[in-house]
């Protein structure tokens, strides 16, 4: 296989609107642990849940770093969610998906 599709597959893509923004997601079954950094601040993380923002976070004393874990119940096999990450001059970055077949 190539090492993008075991990139994705492993889910350590991101996509951004082009400035330097950091955002990792790391899958721990019921809990998604999010780690986002951005150089002109982050306005806020939010958990989208099968296309509707469910949870929200914004920076705490450091407004370039957000770090939070998000729960996030059991996904129906059709159902999925990300992570996205607003700066506060309007840039963003998504996760790649986590879908509810997720073993």
């Amino acid at each position: 296989r190539h090492a993008v599709f075991d990139a994705m597959a492993s889910r350590r893509t991101y996509a951004t609107t082009g400035r330097r923004t950091y955002l990792e997601v790391t899958d721990r079954g019921n809990r998604l642990r999010v780690r986002a950094a951005a150089e002109d601040h982050l306005r806020e993380v939010v958990l989208v849940r099968h296309g509707t923002d469910v949870e929200r976070c914004g920076p705490g004393r450091d407004p370039r770093i957000v770090s939070v874990e998000f729960s996030v119940p059991d996904l129906a096999p059709d159902e999925c969610c990300y992570v996205r990450a607003l700066t506060a001059s309007g840039e963003m970055a998504w996760s790649s998906p986590i879908w509810g077949d997720r073993e």
